[in-house]
């Protein structure tokens, strides 16, 4: 099956790697009293640095502004000027130091005083409308915790209480990834790192479902620390993992799909606590039951297609692609195989490798459906990796290990034959993009579900070479 991945770089144009992204720089001191300016020709100005396009804007721009101004930050948040010639960004940071100590060419200054010096309109703007907005203090549930201030210092007494039985205590930090809404930081400790992430819109129903699993199956999880259900977050320790993206041993590969198999397996009488706690329901009964009107809705969409290649599917070809899917389905289903746990951002970044130690991470995507879709997500990505490509075959050999104590060879054959197809069908409906009727106004999103109709189109097609057992 051709990789996802590759047909979402198809699927929409991509910019170059070198090109930069400019930002406008809105730093806070801690106690919001001061702004960072940056002195140009005798005004001042707020400072402006450039990243590359695609790197997460948090982790460089602190990255950066360590390096600059000799200072840790924190990202709050960063939004697209609006009406802006430039194009700029802006992001706002605060200062996580308490000293004012500055590089020549920059001076912190009074958030009024600010306001009436700097000589562009916008900025001075920008300032007043974000200063209120990080100190704007809230009652109950914050709806957006990560653009405070002070929340990173929260966030660490927190961490000291929590981690208080294991005798460590926080030291550096490092923003990974982080808005208003979401947060992934690695802490270092006096003993071993830690990482905290928290979840918001649209992957709030992430934290239920890893506190889940973290209850049920935790040897299948980084050691979880403590929980924190008003940021819904949680605190990881670091175990020294390295991603299976970075294994080129195929052992590792199948000790990875073997610990997974053993996963699903345990998770056959708890499918029905993980729907409730939030996992995407894909089962069987539930995708036959979504055929039709996908199909009908891909019929929309390649009408919409403008390009003559690839020449969009028609209808009739369409509609014989559904009744293959749903012949899958049927054929998946006499397989009696248990519907279970499963994972549809099954990638080896995802997979957390250190010696004989696996562990599965970032379950927004976890699902209950057919157990071995999750596989056939993970063999696309085999299907990349140069060293690994050909060895097809033993992956699948170790999956099939475990679940030849659930099922018999000939249904487990007959599971592999109709796999391919049905996985790609699940992917395509893993989000309500599809269901979307006003899909013009997101033409990526619109060629990409084409691209998933035509990989499938091609999957039906070698449904007739496999061996039937």
């Amino acid at each position: 099956m051709e990789s996802l991945c590759m047909v979402a770089e198809h699927a929409a144009p991509q910019l170059p790697m070198e090109q930069s992204h400019p930002y406008k720089i809105i730093l806070f001191n801690g106690e919001g009293t001061d702004v960072l300016l940056q002195q140009q020709c005798g005004e001042l100005c707020l400072p402006e640095i450039t990243i590359p396009q695609f790197m997460r804007p948090a982790e460089r721009i602190t990255s950066l502004l360590l390096n600059l101004l000799g200072m840790p930050t924190v990202l709050l948040f960063s939004h697209q000027l609006e009406a802006s010639e430039k194009k700029h960004a802006y992001a706002v940071l605060e200062s996580c130091t308490t000293s004012k100590d500055v590089p020549p060419g920059f001076i912190w200054v009074l958030i009024d005083t600010a306001v009436s010096l700097l000589i562009e309109a916008t900025e001075a703007s920008l300032v007043q409308s974000c200063h209120r907005r990080v100190v704007q203090p809230c009652f109950g549930t914050d709806p957006a915790p990560f653009s405070r201030l002070g929340w990173v210092h929260r966030l660490q007494e927190w961490i000291l209480i929590a981690t208080r039985s294991l005798g460590t205590r926080p030291t550096d930090l490092l923003q990974l990834n982080g808005s208003e809404t979401f947060s992934l930081v690695r802490f270092e400790t006096t003993g071993k790192p830690l990482w905290f992430k928290a979840v918001g819109p649209p992957n709030l129903h992430e934290f239920p479902i890893t506190r889940a699993l973290w209850e049920l199956f935790p040897s299948y999880l980084p050691a979880i620390v403590a929980f924190d259900p008003l940021l819904n977050g949680w605190l990881m320790e670091d175990e020294g993992h390295s991603t299976l993206r970075d294994i080129s041993q195929m052992s590792a590969w199948q000790m990875a799909v073997q610990r997974f198999a053993d996963l699903q397996i345990e998770s056959i009488p708890e499918v029905s606590n993980l729907l409730e706690r939030g996992c995407r329901d894909l089962r069987i009964d539930t995708l036959s039951r979504l055929v039709d009107p996908f199909f009908q809705a891909m019929i929309g969409l390649m009408k919409q297609q403008t390009k003559d290649d690839p020449p969009p599917l028609t209808a009739s070809e369409l509609a014989s692609l559904a009744c293959t899917v749903w012949e899958g389905l049927r054929r998946l289903r006499e397989t009696n195989t248990p519907e279970t746990l499963g994972h549809s951002d099954f990638n080896p970044g995802n997979i957390l490798m250190n010696g004989d130690r696996c562990v599965f991470i970032d379950w927004a995507e976890a699902h209950v459906s057919h157990p071995f879709l999750t596989f056939e997500f993970l063999r696309v990505h085999l299907h990349k990796h140069p060293q690994l490509s050909a060895q097809d075959d033993e992956l699948r050999e170790a999956y099939s290990r475990s679940w030849l104590s659930v099922i018999s060879l000939s249904n487990l054959d007959r599971a592999f034959e109709f796999s391919p197809l049905v996985s790609i069908f699940a992917h395509a409906l893993s989000n309500n993009g599809w269901r979307n009727h006003d899909r013009s106004s997101t033409p990526g999103a619109a060629g990409y579900l084409r691209s998933l109709a035509r990989m499938m189109k091609r999957e039906a097609e070698l449904l007739p070479h496999r061996r039937h057992v």
